[in-house]
């Protein structure tokens, strides 16, 4: 991701016939994360169409080359190979960061729903699109994604920022973020959101940007929206701590490889502060 944030995938993701595929890649993971071989670059290890598993996944193809993504267990992991977080992948490099994204989150749909969620029956893919079908009773089961809304909530020029319990660093503080609900648009979403977890109204809900996010399979939808009035009062099963920071005093932060990151510097530098002297996390 870069400061400009809209950036175009640069892949095609219909799936290719064989003929139009003559360079297959292929992405193996383990328990959701990556796998290293000790010779070959991650996204570069070769194949020949004639060896390319029944069970490997579509992921995206450029040109004549073609990314298929499996799955093995921990007890196949051969000798010498080893696992990457998926966001030191992102930190080093966030092309290979969304490539991993999207792999990661069909392999996840793929082992749910191997059975169907109506009758038990056992589900097949289809070798011209990413869907599961039941031939027992008909359903069918394509990858979905959760919508969550991201809002960064401005006063003056200071913004809110809060800590979460589930986060790993416990010393990051970030923006106010929840699921989408059914039957809520989603400026409905940030009203309600930030309502419940700090207590506040806002106004203006403006969007920003989004950001597929496989942790594990949301997309991010940020905005950014003004204080409209009430006093922080934080959901605590939620929350640690949340309170309002002048941007030539924040907390660590997100860094700019999140949406959370992206609004935030977006912020700094609309204030004419130095987004590069921040204080961030992941």
């Amino acid at each position: 991701m870069n400061d400009n944030y809209s950036e175009t995938l640069g892949w095609d993701l219909g799936i290719p016939a064989q003929e139009s595929a003559s360079d297959i890649f292929i992405l193996i993971f383990c328990m959701g994360k990556p796998v290293y071989g000790p010779h070959a670059a991650w996204s570069q290890t070769r194949i020949a169409w004639s060896d390319l598993d029944d069970d490997a996944l579509f992921v995206a193809r450029k040109g004549t080359a073609a990314w298929y993504a499996v799955s093995i267990h921990s007890d196949d992991l051969p000798s010498g190979w080893q696992t990457l977080e998926l966001r030191t992948l992102a930190a080093s490099d966030s092309d290979l960061y969304a490539l991993a994204s999207r792999a990661v989150q069909l392999l996840r749909w793929r082992d749910h729903h191997r059975f169907c969620g109506a009758c038990g029956g056992e589900t097949t893919g289809s070798p011209s699109e990413h869907v599961r079908h039941c031939h027992d009773c008909g359903h069918t089961f394509y990858p979905k994604i959760l919508p969550c809304v991201i809002v960064l909530v401005t006063k003056g020029d200071e913004l809110l920022l809060a800590r979460s319990h589930r986060h790993k660093q416990t010393d990051q503080f970030s923006l106010i973020a929840g699921f989408v609900e059914v039957g809520e648009t989603l400026e409905q979403a940030v009203h309600r959101e930030v309502l419940e977890e700090v207590g506040i109204q806002v106004t203006f809900p403006q969007y920003q940007g989004s950001q597929t996010w496989p942790f594990p399979g949301q997309l991010m939808v940020g905005f950014v929206a003004e204080y409209a009035g009430g006093a922080i009062c934080i959901q605590e099963d939620e929350l640690v701590e949340a309170g309002w920071y002048a941007v030539d005093q924040l907390p660590k932060v997100p860094n700019k490889l999140s949406i959370a990151g992206w609004l935030i510097r977006r912020f700094v530098t609309s204030l004419g502060k130095d987004p590069e002297a921040l204080i961030t996390g992941w």
